[in-house]
């Protein structure tokens, strides 16, 4: 039985000293400076669900429940961003941050690769697609030899992915 990992929470990240949850499971990045792991949020309550991970603050647990709370107060789509988090793991993709994309995530493919191949744009079902948005958003994919991909949560909390290309102009 393979031991949890413990973690501290510092802000939206959590940081461990044990790379085992990186090398067997792919979850956080390493840290170059020195060596430790960061986990996002979404890692860590993933990791957390699953066994892997103690979360920590001041030498004290913090279950799911209160990380849930204190992140839906700073994100009101906290939940919906870790439910396709969570759906797209499940599915054996690898889903990091995507900010500097600006999309929700990047998402890496389910074998070890150094390049994402997509962009998960998040929206719920009654949202406005801003056309514009989305345009720019698939140039960015595109320019980045990636694939645009719209991540859109029903109130069942149902996950429909869309994918948007560009289409070469038809003669």
């Amino acid at each position: 039985m393979i031991r949890k990992v413990r973690g501290s929470l510092i802000g939206q990240w959590v940081i461990t000293e044990n790379h085992s949850i990186y090398d067997r499971y792919r979850l956080g990045e390493i840290e170059k400076q020195n060596k430790k792991i960061v986990l996002s949020i979404y890692e860590a309550l993933y990791a957390v669900e699953k066994g892997k991970l103690i979360i920590m603050k001041n030498d004290k647990e913090i279950k799911n429940d209160e990380i849930i709370k204190l992140n839906e107060k700073k994100d009101k789509s906290f939940l919906i961003k870790y439910a396709v988090f969570k759906d797209l793991r499940n599915k054996g993709y690898i889903p990091k941050s995507g900010l500097k994309f600006g999309a929700d995530f990047r998402l890496y493919e389910k074998k070890r690769s150094k390049h994402s191949r997509w962009l998960i744009k998040i929206m719920k079902e009654n949202e406005k697609l801003n056309l514009i948005d989305i345009i720019a958003r698939n140039r960015i994919a595109h320019s980045t030899a990636k694939e645009l991909v719209i991540a859109v949560v029903d109130r069942e909390g149902d996950i429909t992915y869309i994918s948007v290309r560009w289409m070469k102009k038809l003669d």
